[in-house]
């Protein structure tokens, strides 16, 4: 599932919760199951993030925050290491989702972009694949057609819909 992260994040946080209400009523051992179940299922797939950027010689905030989480053990901080992972499990699994939306709609916007240009040749209109044309070329674009490709007004004025790109409703004037 591409919610992975987030799932994994509320288990640790519920399992965090346990171990905490496992301690305060005199269960040492569950509690111990409880805080190392959370860290490992909070932790797995930012480990793996870890390994392979050792292996590329690269170091990232993954390594930090793993090396927090054990620190935080180290001291004796169960509780902080288990909500340091815990959020930042839940912080990777939202930044993952957020990221596949905007790709999603970046693609999406391809199926806006048009294929063919109304080359000015000679005063004729030809029609070409946008692929064809070369910087310096001059195209025709009638009202209410899609802007084939990037440059500027040679000739008149009007006002164009940019709202796919900037998300402004409003039509912005070009001269």
């Amino acid at each position: 599932s591409d919610n992975r992260e987030i799932y994994n994040s509320i288990f640790g946080a519920v399992l965090l919760v346990l171990g905490y209400v496992l301690g305060a009523t005199g269960y040492p051992l569950g509690q111990l199951i409880a805080y190392g179940t959370c860290y490992f299922i909070t932790s797995i797939y930012t480990i793996r993030r870890v390994f392979s950027s050792l292996l590329r010689f690269h170091l990232d905030t993954d390594l930090l925050m793993i090396l927090a989480a054990i620190g935080a053990v180290y001291l004796g901080r169960f509780v902080e290491a288990g909500i340091l992972l815990v959020l930042f499990c839940l912080g990777n699994g939202l930044e993952h989702r957020a990221l596949k939306k905007a790709r999603s709609a970046i693609e999406g916007l391809g199926h806006f972009l048009p294929t063919h240009a109304q080359l000015v040749v000679d005063g004729q209109l030809k029609e070409v694949a946008i692929d064809e044309l070369k910087l310096g070329d001059i195209v025709s674009v009638k009202p209410s057609m899609r802007i084939p490709v990037d440059g500027n007004i040679k000739e008149g004025n009007t006002s164009v819909d940019q709202s796919s790109i900037t998300g402004e409703s409003v039509p912005v004037t070009k001269t």
